[in-house]
């Protein structure tokens, strides 16, 4: 997250999925999409969001979750 963002975690949001996301797929910059999902980064709601936001802009989900604490298995259809 953007310092700029810190206190507005849902405007960041908002900015990947509605503006960043649709560019960068117009613009074919990349193939596939992967968020960081762990404490202190993304949340698992957060996670399910942008990367089915990416999956609608045809971009292929990676996920990474390094937590030793908590388990997530992620599948996007």
């Amino acid at each position: 997250m953007p310092a700029a963002f810190k206190m507005n975690r849902p405007e960041y949001l908002r900015l990947l999925t509605d503006v960043m996301l649709p560019q960068i797929a117009e613009e074919g910059l990349a193939d596939y999409i992967d968020v960081f999902c762990d404490k202190g980064f993304y949340t698992v709601e957060e996670t399910d969001r942008i990367l089915a936001a990416g999956a609608r802009y045809g971009l292929k989900p990676k996920y990474m979750q390094m937590s030793l604490t908590i388990l997530v298995v992620y599948r996007l259809e």
